[in-house]
């Protein structure tokens, strides 16, 4: 069984093969039975035809492969949110399951601007998301804005990975959308999405120790734990080809179980992830280290090497802002030159991280020194009253 990851990628060289052809890269792929039986990309300007996006062209190709106008049992990839005609077209096609790769703000209709794949007034609708757990919590709060409630969605099922989250959070995003809320794990590094999800019974991420040998060391000395006690997770892919790894540290601190799953599946199965035994944060599914904020900071003239990272969360999505000190020089200069240099940094990092992140100039010496480590990054994300978290400190098998 292969991952969404591993789908997507499929999906993108469909992409590619439309910015080839100068038209927008978006492409697509239909998947049944771990085969793709069919695949599109954006022809609208070869074929002079708006209707030819890659999600048109991918269903239609696959309901001559079936011989059929329903796509029951299959899952559609797509790089980008679908329009309102492709997402109209998902639910016509009675597509159950649609994972895309990013969301679109100026013509999503799958969550941004409409939710036609939800919609409980149409007959058919898509009963499963997929993304960052903060996302769907912005989703309610921005349904809730809307006058929408999500338990009146046709949403039955969340799967939630890419950034750590809570028990409490948990509980938040089932209570107030009215699903079941699963987590995954994984990592680019190893494969993406797809080296460990949660069974029904929410009793530890089920890994697939048929691809992946996991083991617990301890993060200071190397030495492999036993079952059942915290440490840093190591992984060994067991059937990948092109790029395998041996013993990859995470950096994610979990438990390993053993014992067997009420579920039956006797495979391994590893706690929650809450907290990693570096200095990398996650935003928005994106890993952040503070070294690559402080290289991109740097290499624009005019600021010195003293920073610091503040985390926050506003309506359930993650915000980082940077406060940077200038030089003496600069900080008495013209309001012009002070907010020319806040927008170069604001280049420099969004480039870098790929992320955007709000550029705070501050004075000279007003950031604190330290004698020791330099406390570079302040995450406030929990102290917030959105959604009461637990302690991260503590990592444990969740609920039964």
């Amino acid at each position: 069984m292969f991952s969404h990851d591993y789908w997507m990628q499929a999906a993108l060289r469909e992409a590619e093969k439309a910015l080839d052809l100068g038209e927008v890269p978006i492409g697509c792929v239909i998947v049944r039975d771990d085969v793709i039986i069919a695949k599109g990309h954006n022809l609208t300007e070869q074929l002079r035809d708006a209707t030819a996006h890659a999600e048109m062209i991918a269903i239609t190709a696959a309901s001559a492969a079936l011989e059929s106008r329903y796509l029951t049992e299959t899952t559609l990839y797509v790089t980008i949110e679908p329009c309102a005609m492709c997402a109209g077209a998902i639910v016509l096609a009675r597509i159950p399951k649609l994972v895309f790769g990013a969301y679109d703000p100026k013509a999503g209709a799958c969550g941004t601007l409409y939710h036609i794949t939800e919609d409980a007034r149409l007959n058919h609708q898509v009963h499963t998301i997929c993304c960052t757990p903060s996302y769907f919590i912005h989703l309610i709060e921005r349904a809730g804005e809307l006058g929408v409630n999500m338990r009146d969605l046709p949403l039955r099922v969340g799967i939630f990975g890419a950034e750590p989250w809570t028990e409490s959070m948990r509980r938040h995003i089932e209570t107030e959308g009215g699903i079941q809320a699963f987590d995954i794990y994984g990592l680019s590094e190893i494969i993406g999405p797809g080296v460990g999800i949660e069974c029904p019974y929410h009793n530890g991420l089920h890994i697939f120790e048929d691809h992946f040998y996991p083991e617990v060391i301890d993060p200071e000395t190397g030495r492999v734990m036993p079952d059942g006690e915290e440490g840093e997770l190591v992984l060994t892919t067991l059937s990948k080809q092109a790029m395998p790894m041996i013993r990859y540290r995470t950096r994610d601190i979990s438990v390993l179980a053993a014992e067997p799953c009420p579920c039956g599946r006797t495979v391994r199965r590893i706690g929650r992830i809450a907290r990693r035994s570096d200095d990398m944060f996650i935003i928005r599914g994106v890993n952040v280290f503070p070294s690559q904020i402080e290289s991109a900071l740097l290499a624009v003239e005019g600021t010195v090497p003293h920073y610091q990272i503040l985390l926050t969360r506003h309506k359930g999505l993650d915000a980082v802002e940077v406060q940077v000190e200038v030089t003496p020089e600069l900080f008495s200069d013209k309001i012009g030159t002070l907010e020319g240099l806040r927008q170069r940094l604001a280049y420099s990092v969004e480039h870098t991280l790929g992320l955007k992140v709000e550029i705070t100039l501050a004075a000279p010496r007003s950031i604190q020194r330290s004698e020791g480590k330099a406390k570079r990054v302040i995450d406030r994300r929990n102290l917030t009253n959105e959604v009461p978290h637990e302690d991260p400190s503590t990592v444990a098998l969740p609920r039964k």
